[in-house]
């Protein structure tokens, strides 16, 4: 068992200016957008967990019991500010406020795990989470809501073939409500809380020993993940929207990987060539799962070779990465409508290009 307790505490003080060029605004002119402020972040917690080993009883059932309870407190208060101003029309929109919301939530956790063999662990468990709510400094009304998960989770862990093959599997159900989501649109950025939203999966990985010199590992995520009930302003268009049903940002349905080295022994050391290929399913970077803001299915491919000096104290890898040089979006921030470009313009960031290089290590 354990109990234990957690306390932090944080003072923050931020502050941003944009001055806008007149490129795209209103009749030409530029504006200037300042704001900032000051944010205290106070949480602190109790926490408890008791595991029960039933096989350690007169019962002797191979049967480990998990329970864990915790309590948690946050607190943000916050002194902020926000000014948009026109020179050329004299025109000021000054905004400020000065709150201090706070929430608490109990949470929980139940568990089973079933030692069916030395070799072969099932378990099963069902825990609730909590993500506190907080306030977007300089953002009006910028306050959201906590958000919480209750996730039930089943799958066991396994060694087969005296350590030739490992083989872990699991499938979970997670339901959230009030999810968080960052939201960044034509106007500047926010947080909502979606009414509620659902994630569905299967995951499995696994290595193995096919040789003595020949190791392959294998991983695997099957998910389905959307929002149950999400309201909210469209970020590219700035209307209201409803995106219940949409797929979360970045859950592909699929990802894959498959990796294998080859270990060569010869009289100047071991020679391990290596080769890693990654699938991955579409993916939405915005709620709205528009074609501007999706990157398609695609595959990426590592290759390599180290070698290891016969008395294993130096090495020498040289690798690439991303062989194929694949173009593979990572995020789309959209752009504000005051840079020139018009509304809603997608700002990619991507994966890096195909790279390589040489590292040496030395073991002391």
């Amino acid at each position: 068992w354990i109990v234990g307790g957690f306390y932090f505490n944080e003072k923050v003080n931020q502050g941003f200016q944009y001055v806008d060029t007149g490129l795209n605004a209103p009749f030409g002119t530029g504006f200037v957008f300042t704001n900032g402020g000051d944010i205290e972040t106070t949480s602190w917690a109790a926490f408890a967990q008791l595991d029960y080993d039933l096989a350690k009883t007169s019962a002797e059932i191979p049967l480990t019991i998990t329970l864990g309870v915790r309590y948690t407190y946050d607190r943000k208060h916050v002194v902020d500010f926000l000014n948009y101003h026109i020179p050329d029309f004299a025109f000021t929109f000054p905004q400020s406020k000065d709150v201090e919301p706070s929430w608490d939530k109990v949470t929980g956790k139940f568990g089973l795990a079933y030692q069916a063999s030395d070799d072969v662990m099932i378990y099963a468990s069902v825990s609730t989470g909590y993500l506190a709510g907080g306030e977007l400094v300089g953002n009006f009304p910028g306050i959201y809501g906590p958000e919480t998960v209750t996730n039930y989770e089943a799958g066991f862990k396994g060694s087969f073939g005296g350590g030739a093959a490992t083989l872990n599997a699991s499938i979970y159900h997670v339901e959230i409500e009030d999810m968080q989501v960052f939201v960044q649109d034509i106007t500047g950025s926010r947080i909502d809380n979606a009414g509620a939203a659902h994630v569905t999966g299967f995951e499995a990985e696994g290595v193995f020993y096919l040789t003595d010199q020949l190791r392959v590992n294998a991983a695997l995520s099957l998910m389905e993940a959307q929002y149950d009930t999400y309201v909210t302003i469209d970020n590219r268009i700035g209307v209201p929207a409803d995106f219940s049903g949409n797929r979360l940002v970045q859950t592909p349905k699929y990802t894959f990987s498959l990796g294998a080295e080859y270990a060569i022994e010869t009289t100047f050391g071991v020679l391990t060539p290596r080769v890693d290929v990654f699938w991955s399913g579409d993916l939405y970077f915005l709620s709205a799962n528009s074609s501007y803001d999706r990157q398609p299915p695609y595959s990426l491919v590592d290759v390599g070779v180290t070698w290891t000096a016969p008395d294993e104290r130096w090495t020498v890898a040289a690798f690439v990465r991303n062989a194929g040089d694949v173009d593979v979006i990572s995020n789309d921030g959209l752009q504000a409508n005051t840079i020139g470009l018009g509304f809603g313009m997608d700002n990619f960031t991507y994966m890096p290009p195909r790279t390589y290089g040489l590292r040496v290590g030395v073991h002391f």
